[in-house]
């Protein structure tokens, strides 16, 4: 699925780690994740502010797993890319 762009076990890249264990040892052979994730929410609802925004911390680690666990290594711009979310090939990555 489109995983957060988060480090949650739940919906991020350590679920992302898990679901591609999860399918070597079932015997699937080509997996792969979308690197940095997908999911940007940044919304109010009912008086709380929920903000996930992808961080160059967050889009190099996926990348790096992915470069030894993924069968095809693609990144993706996410749902709602902006400026300020870390991008493969933008210019505020450092």
């Amino acid at each position: 699925g489109d995983q957060l762009v988060t480090w949650d076990a739940y919906d991020g890249l350590h679920s992302a780690l898990h679901a591609t264990m999860s399918g070597g040892l079932s015997g699937m052979a080509l997996i792969h994740s979308d690197i940095g994730g997908y999911t940007m929410i940044n919304k109010r609802s009912f008086g709380i502010n929920i903000t996930y925004t992808r961080s160059c911390e967050l889009l190099f680690r996926w990348a790096e797993m992915c470069a030894f666990t993924d069968a095809i290594f693609r990144t993706h711009p996410g749902s709602a890319p902006g400026p300020e979310e870390a991008q493969a090939l933008s210019s505020n990555i450092s």
